[in-house]
């Protein structure tokens, strides 16, 4: 079995170009996700960091529970097919499946048993004694998958394996695919795809990307009736009809007249009177029209998030009439603390039974949709993608980790993903002329400085990271990770001179990976001390 979990996994490439922008998920041991995604979407980059064929820049990627920096690629237990059909042409099928096995010092009887039993699943032994050149290339796809069966790999992943036959031979190997699955029930599979209706026939969940991000990740049936984005329903090929409207305080309305009757699970704090709204219909699901606003995010109840109004004293969250003490580690990931906040709870992270450093929250259920139940508290609702025999009106307890709570501000995450460093040590030479050190550079400010101080703050008026060399300057050795936060980035580096990594608010162009030269330009006079 191999569970799969991401944290916040980029890809720079030498030249600049993002592949992997800040990807988070998890796939559960004996899963099928499909990605879907155009080409340069990222899918197939996802997908070769995953085997370990692929570098990251940055984040995090477990596979059960071991961080993958720690696991040769060789140990990761993992088989690919890819488009190619990677399989010897000088050969028979039956010795292109009998060689590895051969290898491996197996006996003949069993070697010929276990390849003309697996052959046998996908229809091939007839084809035993022939060479890859003489089938089709469904045939030669079908015998790749063989080799993967008779490996038995805890992880399998497929890289658009149907991009080069003929729409007959693709449903041929979808249904050659699910038979294999059901043969290997612990093995995860991730495959990666552009054609919607694979995704659809094969996926119990289903991940959508676009430029390197995640967009929704869901299960199929879910996804297909709960959109978080005009764009995800563009890219699944769900969209027949789009028509631009507006809400004028209590009615949709579109062509000059009102809707009969308002859709449902809308969630009207996202509206106001004269908003304009885009209504698409679509063809993939149980819901006929689904509803956005102009930037094309979705105006139903959120399927993605639970956002609860909260305040903060020194180390206590209040929220939800609740009060959830935050240890030093969360703190310390605070780009302010401002005293109301906004708690937000990813729908994916809570958990039914408790898990380590928790807090519950106590639900009743407003309806039962059959893969989806409405869930309320302190009058906010969100769905969460659930089957169950709650009916509406039960209670239900759900437990949520301490440490994956994110804090905003208005519209301004507070909360980043790891720790920041936003102190500088310094050391005095002489506090009455401003003379100390920083980061290996002397400097001299020529007005006193505390004599008790033993760190510069970091402010952006103080320190700039930039591509251009200032007159006080510090070479960037290394970045560490950076993430999208409120039109900035927030860039971890290692600085020369320094023991730990320091944490930058950057313009969003300020590019740190690949071939970039990067300098830490200093401004002695705007540096307030600690």
């Amino acid at each position: 079995m191999a569970k799969i979990e991401a944290k916040y996994l980029t890809k720079v490439y030498k030249n600049g170009t993002y592949a992997l922008k800040n990807c988070s998920f998890s796939v559960n041991s004996g899963e099928f996700l499909v990605i879907v995604g155009e080409s340069g979407s990222g899918k197939s980059t996802l997908l070769k960091v995953i085997a370990g064929t692929e570098p990251l820049s940055a984040g995090e990627l477990y596979i059960d529970g071991i961080l993958s920096d720690n696991i040769p690629v060789k140990k990761r237990d993992v088989s690919m097919v890819f488009q190619e059909y990677v399989l010897y042409p000088h050969m028979t099928v039956f010795d292109n499946l009998a060689t590895p096995l051969k290898l491996l010092g197996e006996d003949e009887k069993s070697i010929y048993d276990r390849v003309m039993d697996t052959l046998r699943i996908f229809g091939l032994e007839i084809a035993a004694d022939v060479k890859p050149k003489n089938l089709s290339g469904g045939e030669q796809q079908r015998v790749a998958l063989a080799k993967t069966l008779l490996k038995r790999s805890k992880l399998v992943l497929f890289d658009e394996p149907m991009s080069n036959v003929d729409e007959k031979s693709r449903w041929e190997y979808c249904k050659a695919l699910m038979k294999m699955k059901k043969l290997l029930p612990e093995s995860t599979f991730i495959y990666v795809t552009h054609n919607t209706r694979e995704a659809l026939s094969l996926a119990d969940r289903i991940a959508v990307m676009q430029d390197g991000v995640i967009l929704q990740i869901a299960h199929t049936d879910f996804l297909t009736n709960h959109f978080e984005h005009l764009s995800v329903m563009e890219l699944l090929g769900a969209v027949t009809n789009v028509e631009e409207g507006e809400y004028n305080g209590e009615d949709f309305v579109f062509g000059g007249l009102p809707l009969e009757e308002n859709p449902e699970l809308i969630d009207y704090s996202k509206l106001s009177a004269g908003q304009k709204v885009i209504r698409v219909q679509s063809n993939v699901n149980d819901v006929d029209f689904h509803f956005f606003d102009e930037f094309e995010n979705s105006l139903s109840i959120s399927s993605k998030e639970l956002k609860l109004s909260g305040n903060l004293e020194e180390n206590v969250l209040n929220f939800a009439n609740i009060k959830v003490e935050l240890n030093d580690e969360y703190l310390i990931r605070l780009l302010r603390r401002p005293n109301m906040v906004d708690v937000v709870m990813s729908a994916e992270k809570f958990s039914k039974i408790p898990v380590s450093d928790c807090f519950s929250l106590v639900f009743s259920v407003e309806k039962n949709g059959g893969n989806y139940i409405l869930l309320k508290t302190n009058d906010n609702c969100f769905i969460l993608s659930e089957k169950t025999n709650l009916q509406k009106g039960e209670k239900i307890r759900l437990y949520y980790r301490i440490n994956d709570l994110i804090l905003y501000d208005g519209n301004n995450r507070l909360t980043c993903h790891y720790s920041l460093h936003r102190k500088i040590k310094i050391k005095i030479h002489d506090a009455d002329k401003g003379m100390f050190e920083l980061l290996g550079k002397r400097i001299k400010l020529g007005k006193p400085i505390p004599k008790n101080a033993k760190y510069a703050k970091i402010t952006k008026k103080a320190f700039e990271i930039s591509h251009k060399k200032g007159k006080c300057n510090v070479r960037i050795l290394d970045c560490l990770d950076e993430e999208f936060i409120n039109g900035k980035k927030l860039i971890h580096v290692h600085v020369k001179e320094s023991d730990e990594y320091l944490s930058f608010l950057a313009d969003e162009s300020v590019g740190c990976f690949g071939k970039n030269k990067v300098w830490l330009n200093i401004t002695p006079k705007e540096i307030s001390f600690v």
